[in-house]
């Protein structure tokens, strides 16, 4: 269903239409299922005529745990560095984010040094914001963090049995 969320932080739904609206017109626009929570609360509060019009609420159906794994892939992990708190961030673990992990750690090997001629490695976290490695070894002890991470959610997701990891980690 189309609704308007009254914020940006979309956690409250305020109007419903038929289909997507101009974003001029309809600032926080977004899609939401009959299952969603915000519906819900939102439809709750409709006067029952208005309610007879829309589609009602509907239990949320709970992801099984090869789900949740899934979706925690693409969530990102939440990274904490004992000795550099400028790194601290959650980082992505997407397929892209993995992809360039895995190259800068090939040359990272091969070259025993960063890409490049600064001497450092500049990564972005999961909200675009810069971090900077100064040494292979803390870059190496992170690129192992996400990819230890990835691929016990993979196990996961693949046998759907197991314990779903921590979504956050301590590197030195």
């Amino acid at each position: 269903m189309y609704v308007q969320f009254t914020d940006s932080t979309e956690t409250v739904i305020c109007a419903t239409a038929p289909s997507q609206q101009p974003a001029t017109a309809w600032p926080y626009q977004g899609v939401v299922l009959a299952s969603d929570a915000r519906w819900a609360t939102w439809y709750a509060g409709l006067p029952a005529s208005t309610q007879a019009q829309l589609t009602p609420p509907t239990t949320p159906i709970s992801p099984s745990l090869a789900q949740q794994a899934s979706l925690l892939v693409g969530a990102g992990l939440s990274i904490a560095s004992t000795s550099a708190s400028g790194l601290n961030g959650i980082y992505g673990t997407n397929a892209a984010a993995q992809s360039n992990l895995l190259a800068v750690q090939v040359y990272l090997q091969a070259n025993q040094k960063f890409p490049g001629t600064s001497g450092s490695m500049l990564w972005l976290d999961a909200n675009n914001s810069p971090h900077t490695f100064t040494s292979t070894g803390q870059f190496t002890e992170f690129a192992t963090a996400i990819a230890d991470y990835v691929a016990d959610l993979t196990l996961i997701s693949m046998t759907g049995s197991g314990v779903l990891p921590p979504t956050t980690t301590t590197i030195a």
